[in-house]
C-alpha cells in the first residue's frame, strides 16, 4: 500500500516535470501568469531581430503563451470604441491592452489615451479586471516607477457621462518589471 502511494507521487513529480505538466490549465487569469507570458515574450524579443519586436509579432507570442498557461482567450474583443487585444473568456473576465514601445515616449499616457479610453469604459460585466501591459523591448535603461506613475497621474479618462473603470498598467523590462494602479477621474 504505501510503495504505490510513493510511486503515485513520483509519478505525479514526473508529469509536473513534463511539458504536459507545465501548461496544465489554470482556471483564473492571474497577474503571476502575465507576468509569466510578458517575460516569454520579453526573453524571445531578446533573441530575434528588432523588426520582429514589433506589436503584431509580439501579439501572436502573448497570445499563445496566455492560451497555454489558461485557455479561452479571445484574441481583438471588440467594444464600442474599438478592439481592445486580449480577453478571458470566462465568469471573471479580464480585458488586456498590449503596447510595446519601439521609438522613445510610446510608453507614456499621451501615447496611450486610447488604449487607456477602450479599456477604462468597457461596463463591468464584460471586464472585471482590465490591464494595460506594457512590453519594453526597445529600451536600454527602465523606466523608473515613480516616474510612469507620475505621468499616468496627471492623465484623465476625457470628459463626458461614462462609468469609469481603473486599469492595472502592469510595465515589464529586461530588468524590472511593476505594476500600478491608474485612476480615471478627473485630475484637477
Amino acid at each position: 500500500m504505501q510503495v504505490r502511494k510513493v510511486l503515485r507521487t513520483r509519478n505525479q513529480r514526473c508529469l509536473n516535470g513534463t511539458l504536459l505538466g507545465r501548461l496544465a490549465k489554470s482556471r483564473y487569469l492571474t497577474g503571476k501568469l502575465i507576468g509569466k507570458s510578458a517575460r516569454n515574450a520579453l526573453r524571445l524579443a531578446e533573441s530575434i531581430s528588432w523588426r520582429k519586436t514589433r506589436e503584431g509579432w509580439l501579439h501572436g507570442v502573448v497570445l499563445g503563451s496566455l492560451e497555454a498557461y489558461v485557455g479561452n482567450m479571445q484574441s481583438e474583443y471588440n467594444v464600442s470604441r474599438g478592439r481592445i487585444d486580449f480577453r478571458h473568456k470566462t465568469t471573471n473576465p479580464v480585458l488586456i491592452e498590449l503596447v510595446v514601445p519601439r521609438h522613445g515616449n510610446e510608453q507614456c499616457p499621451s501615447m496611450n489615451t486610447g488604449e487607456l479610453a477602450k479599456l477604462c469604459r468597457v461596463p463591468y460585466t464584460k471586464g472585471k479586471k482590465r490591464i494595460l501591459l506594457i512590453l519594453d523591448v526597445a529600451r536600454r535603461k527602465p523606466i523608473p516607477r515613480e516616474k510612469l506613475k507620475e505621468a499616468y497621474a496627471r492623465t484623465n479618462a476625457g470628459r463626458g457621462r461614462f462609468s469609469r473603470n481603473v486599469v492595472t498598467v502592469m510595465y515589464f523590462h529586461r530588468d524590472e518589471e511593476y505594476q500600478f494602479r491608474w485612476k480615471p477621474y478627473k485630475v484637477y
